[in-house]
């Protein structure tokens, strides 16, 4: 409030009524949809990493059926994981999906926090686009 300059028509608007609840239904509407696609965004690159990425640190790739059921690992027939990032899985391949995750957990996390700064933007205004309003 104190750095950003006032939305275009506060001064054209009316007063909110006392009796008017802070979080409208557009508000809620729009608080639903950003955390839908934050959320989709965030587990979706964990499960892009383990079952997509082909990249060139050899992980092994699991199908997302398997992954879903990442718990039940240890009744898996030939699942062995090829090593990475210096973690061997040969004695515990079910620890591929506990201690393995750390590529996927920091790529979650990158996500998220990139989401999170981009949606700042969305601050400046409740009615506003970032056109309308540059910061």
């Amino acid at each position: 409030l104190g750095f950003n300059p006032p939305d275009l028509n506060v001064m054209q608007t009316m007063p909110r009524r006392s009796d008017e609840n802070l979080i409208s239904g557009w508000v809620f509407f729009r608080y639903m949809i950003i955390g839908l696609y934050v959320g989709f965004a965030t587990v979706g690159i964990f499960v892009y990493w383990y079952s997509f990425d082909e990249a060139v640190d050899g992980h092994t790739l699991v199908p997302v059926s398997d992954l879903v059921r990442w718990g039940q690992c240890s009744s898996w027939e030939d699942f062995s994981p090829r090593p990475f990032l210096e973690l061997k899985f040969e004695k515990d391949p079910c620890s591929y999906f506990t201690a393995g995750k750390v590529k996927a957990s920091t790529l979650s996390l990158t996500v998220l926090v990139v989401i999170e700064m981009l949606n700042a933007f969305n601050a400046l205004s409740e009615d506003g686009s970032l056109v309308q309003m540059p910061p």
